[in-house]
């Protein structure tokens, strides 16, 4: 019964994660799967992967802002 339940509410979670918060290859394998034409999904592709750009870009401004704040920290200490 403990089994049955843990693979009930792991399936649950990996449906919610595989339609909600769809990454791009999980798209993809869906479209291939379902045999339908790339070039109609490309749209929605574009989409999912602006997101994670736009997540990965933004990290990288703040880590290159913190990067910034301790070379003029350091400058200031070898100055």
């Amino acid at each position: 019964m403990t089994t049955f339940v843990c693979f009930g509410v792991d399936l649950f979670i990996r449906a919610i994660y595989f339609n909600i918060l769809t990454s791009p290859s999980d798209y993809l394998r869906e479209v291939v799967n379902r045999k339908l034409p790339v070039k109609d999904i490309i749209k929605r592709f574009d989409e999912i992967y602006a997101k994670i750009k736009t997540y990965y870009v933004r990290e990288d401004i703040e880590k290159e802002k913190a990067n910034e704040k301790r070379r003029e920290e350091l400058a200031r200490l070898v100055a």
